[in-house]
């Protein structure tokens, strides 16, 4: 297996970033997959029509196509039927130049209607707020379409007899999309104004008032689609979104099911059966089959049935190849729809030569069928590569690759309802097919589920307290046991790294010998937190073929990310978004409560007799960034005094490593005599940090010391910031913003939506994904979240002594990291 992380060569690089015409292959499918949301139980069957849904689709997209008739379920008429016709990869279109797999077949809706009655038209990167029904029964009056706006015609209703002339199957086939709206412009009264709450896009988005939400923007849509194609921003409104996604998680929602497989499917299996030179099995029927495959898929097998202890295998597949293992019980689903009662359960079931085959659509809920009949374990093998598969009477089957991430997100949304079931995924390259040498991730797998046991985790530490604190406090909220492995440095081993980019998987730089030892077993799980740590975690994961994953915080450490590792990292570090990656509003910290009760106890002799409010100042220093000197000091004592005084307090600042003697003794003339000052010693044990957080009332940090003002938040005291000036920009400051700048520059189009990604602004993006360039954290963007939090107010602010909300972040991470590290092991 290839090492994780592995970089191929920068004009590989340059030249899969910069490709442009992702649709240049036609289309195969020649018939629209047809899904009916019937009138539900319990229900009068409605007098009224049948709504007529039309939907623009691809494979890509195979989230928001979920999502979007889900979103239907929740607010249609239960007493209604629904048709929706799914408009996906069709043959016969000319899609060069297209913008989206689907940019013309909503042209050829007339003919697919055959020209009459209704029809709606939605791209699928939308969601219903209200009955699409109510759409539906919208009066047309004299026109032959309704849309917002005469040159937008992502959401239409249709008159299919009125539209059939103009938009005729052989011009959506071979015409531009402008040109067929412009022709359709060009007919008095054809167009006619659709309520814009039905088309609400993005940032049009109102709580009360919007009807439908539309994802305009391609790199910003949420379940991030095209990750070759785009490096995705935020989207203000994706939080909409994910919780529709959520409850059909919840609810195991699947718009195609065992017993409503889709009709690609149904080809398929047909397919396969008239191929069969063998006798068919009866419909559910189990045989027993001698093992021919040999490699290493068999002896994973094998030692997985060990594991697990294993009796009975369930070979749940096409009967394409030979059975995995000695002695098997085996299903074919193509000789029968897979039923309830058609085979029964079995310890381990094991799927190789079936997935690669299926429709999209259809992956889920053959997937859910092998956890369904799995007791301990489910082992899938596909390929890395697309390949054909030769049949008996000498036609073929198309095999198609899929990305390792594509079925992670499958296996990922289905586990957590089979908590009793462990999972493995295999990538490989079919037998005699050579592994492309500019894939080095492409072949590997991953796992998850109920490991029977709990996970074996180290946490990598280093000499930064800052780092250590976060791995530590993430690892102790997970809840697993855990072994520390303490790890030393030299100093040029960070500067070999940053010059030798590939070397992301490195023991270059560790101090081994005062190091603590790295050796087998190697375990499940690894957190660390820092740039250098991060490299030795990756050369665990390079160790143990792929099967650790890693838990990376901060900004440093996780660029780039390995499909199966984790990434925790500050809003504020302005990364574009990832699958894998968790944004959080401050670092993570966690402070116990017993540290805080040895700290108040230790210093309460400092605070006893002073008046109240004990204001506690946490100084930090100057940076690169932002300027400290002994005359900004000195006016921080003076300004802070001036607020002790007017509400009657005593400060007690401590300093830190970064402030400087001659800063210290600056801010001690500008506080006075009557306030106190703790000078921070490198030798000295003690320090009152702890029991200045413990025993405040109320507290005024620096606002460049990120660390000094997380640790703040995560109490009730008012809490205030104090900005330090920033620098003059440098040369490289200036040319890292301009990056920045242009990877989120927005271009709108006539029609008012933002252009997707591409030229300087895809570029810029890219380099800042995969770790070229690190943008500098935007602290002023960090501090005005948390003012508005209502967690902290800016110095200078009316005096606010009231609790306020505290930051708590921990157990919300711990929670979204073992969804994504997919372990059902209880802590």
């Amino acid at each position: 297996m290839n090492a994780p992380g592995f970089s191929t060569p920068l004009r590989k690089r340059i030249t899969s970033m910069l490709r442009t015409e992702p649709y240049a292959r036609p289309g195969s499918r020649t018939q629209l997959e047809r899904v009916v949301l019937g009138v539900r139980k319990g229900r009068t069957p409605s007098e009224q029509p049948p709504v007529r849904i039309f939907v623009g689709t691809e494979p890509d997209q195979y989230r928001a196509e979920r999502i979007f008739i889900w979103s239907i379920e929740q607010v249609r008429n239960p007493s209604r039927v629904y048709e929706l016709y799914l408009m996906k990869d069709l043959a016969g279109f000319d899609r060069r130049g297209w913008l989206t797999g689907f940019t013309n077949y909503r042209f050829a809706i007339p003919h697919f209607a055959e020209g009459h009655g209704r029809a709606i038209y939605n791209d699928t990167d939308q969601i219903y707020l209200a009955d699409p029904g109510e759409l539906f029964d919208t009066a047309l009056g004299n026109s032959g379409f309704l849309s917002i706006h005469d040159h937008e015609t992502s959401v239409m209703l249709i008159d299919c007899e009125r539209m059939a002339p103009v938009w005729t199957l052989e011009a959506a086939q071979k015409r531009r999309r402008k040109q067929l709206e412009a022709e359709a412009r060009a007919v008095p009264g054809l167009w006619g104004q659709l309520d814009p709450h039905w088309n609400a896009r993005d940032d049009e988005y109102d709580p009360e008032r919007s009807k439908l939400l539309h994802y305009t923007t391609i790199h910003a849509q949420p379940w991030q689609p095209f990750p070759q194609r785009f490096a995705y921003q935020h989207n203000p409104v994706g939080h909409v979104w994910f919780d529709l996604e959520q409850t059909a998680n919840e609810a195991g929602y699947q718009v195609f099911q065992t017993q409503r497989p889709s009709a690609q499917y149904l080809a398929l299996c047909a397919h396969i059966r008239d191929a069969s030179t063998q006798p068919a099995p009866s419909a559910g029927s189990l045989q027993a089959t001698r093992n021919g495959q040999s490699s290493d898929f068999q002896e994973h097998i094998e030692k997985l049935s060990v594991a697990t202890q294993s009796r009975t295998l369930l070979d749940y597949s096409f009967g394409l190849g030979s059975s995995p293992g000695p002695l098997v019980s085996r299903y074919n689903p193509a000789f029968a729809a897979p039923t309830p009662a058609s085979c029964e359960a079995a310890d381990g079931v094991v799927c190789t030569d079936t997935l690669d085959f299926l429709p999209d659509e259809d992956v889920p809920w053959m997937l859910e069928e092998l956890f369904r009949h799995a007791l301990r374990f489910v082992s899938v093998l596909v390929s890395a590569v697309p390949y054909e598969q030769h049949l008996p009477n000498g036609s073929r089957l198309q095999g198609r690759a899929r990305a390792l991430p594509w079925w992670r997100t499958h296996l990922d949304s289905l586990s957590p309802r089979y908590p009793n079931v462990q999972w493995h995924l295999t990538l490989q390259s079919p037998p005699g097919r050579q592994q492309p040498t500019d894939q080095p991730s492409s072949v590997g797998g991953c796992s998850g589920g109920n490991l029977g046991r709990q996970p074996v985790v180290w946490v990598l530490t280093s000499h930064k307290p800052g780092t250590t604190t976060q791995a530590l406090g993430l690892a102790n909220t997970l809840g697993w046991p855990y072994t520390t492995k303490a790890l030393s440095f030299r100093d040029p081993g960070l500067l070999y790294g940053c010059l030798l980019g590939k070397h992301r998987s490195t023991l270059m730089g560790l101090e081994r010998v005062r190091s603590d030892v790295l050796a087998p077993p190697w375990p499940d799980l690894i957190i660390t937190a820092g740039w250098q740590p991060a490299q030795v975690a990756r050369w665990v994961q390079q160790q143990n073929r792929g099967q650790t994953q890693l838990v990376l915080l901060g900004r440093k450490g996780s660029r780039p990310l390995h499909p199966t590792d984790v990434s925790v990292t500050c809003a504020h570090s302005r990364f574009p978004l990832h699958p894998r990656r968790i944004e959080t509003l401050a670092p993570l910290t966690q402070i116990s409560p017993e540290r805080l009760r040895q700290g108040a106890t230790q210093w309460r002799h400092l605070v006893q007799d002073a008046p109240h409010p004990w204001i506690m100042l946490l100084v930090g220093g100057a940076t690169p960034r932002y300027q400290f000197d002994p005359q900004i000091a000195r006016k921080m004592g003076e300004d802070i005094r001036a607020f002790a005084e007017r509400v009657k307090g005593k400060v007690f600042a401590t300093t830190s490593r970064r402030t400087g003697a001659a800063v210290t003794q600056a801010l001690r003339a500008g506080l006075g005599p009557s306030h106190f000052v703790y000078a921070w010693q490198p030798d000295q044990q003690d320090n009152p940090y702890m029991g200045y957080l413990a025993l405040a009332e109320v507290l005024i940090v620096t606002g460049e010391s990120e660390s000094m003002l997380a640790e703040a938040a995560t109490t009730d005291i008012p809490l205030y910031i104090y900005p330090l000036p920033e620098r003059p920009d440098t040369i490289r400051g200036r040319g890292k913003e301009w990056i920045v700048n242009q990877a989120q520059a927005k271009q709108l189009t006539p029609r008012g939506s933002v252009r997707p990604q591409r030229g300087m602004s895809y570029l810029c993006a890219r380099l800042i994904e995969r770790g070229f360039v690190l943008p500098r954290r935007d602290l002023n963007a960090w501090h005005e979240a948390l003012v508005q939090r209502g967690i902290a107010r800016f110095f200078g602010a009316s005096a606010d002594l009231a609790p306020r909300p505290a930051l708590r972040e921990f157990d919300a991470v711990a929670q979204h990291v073992r969804r994504l590290l997919g372990f059902h092991a209880p802590p």
